[in-house]
């Protein structure tokens, strides 16, 4: 199951590949190859969005609809990637790439490049990567660790404000 996107999302992006605007059996590709394409890119994006500190599936209302349009756009491309058509056929930068290497490389991006605004629009965030940040004040051994810097080495810039 894929968590974001539907068959049917990403038949009204590829109504020419579809029977009567369907993916079936008989379409190329079939619903369950579309499916497939929708679990990868689902997998995908909750890989992503956990690395940024999100909690996966993301089920906040307004970053699920973005990602379902996000997911059906990419399960679209893959779609007319099977018919030997759009930009993996079109764009001779593209040719010699794997679809979904480009697509996971996209989506990294796109990831990073929204984890704010998925954050402000609502979406549980278990924290953000520099919150994972750790420091140590003792040693393997258990002694006390002084740090190699300390806020005052700086003449204090105004960080206490």
């Amino acid at each position: 199951m894929a968590n974001y996107g539907s068959v049917a999302g990403v038949a009204v992006l590829s109504r020419k590949y579809t029977d009567g605007g369907e993916f079936n059996s008989s379409s190329k590709p079939t619903s369950d190859q579309v499916l497939a394409f929708l679990e990868q890119i689902s997998a995908a994006l909750d890989v992503y969005l956990a690395g940024a500190g999100f909690v996966t599936p993301v089920t906040d209302t307004s970053t699920l609809l973005m990602l379902a349009g996000l997911a059906n756009s990419y399960a679209s491309e893959m779609v007319h990637h099977a018919n030997s058509a759009g930009r993996f056929y079109t764009d001779d930068r593209l040719r010699a790439k794997a679809p979904f290497t480009v697509i996971s490389t996209e989506l990294a991006e796109w990831v990073a490049d929204n984890a704010h605004g998925i954050e402000a629009a609502g979406a549980d965030r278990t924290g953000s990567p520099g919150a994972w940040i750790e420091v140590r004040d003792t040693d393997e051994s258990g002694n006390e660790i002084q740090p190699i810097f300390k806020r005052d080495d700086y003449g204090n810039p105004g960080w206490d404000r």
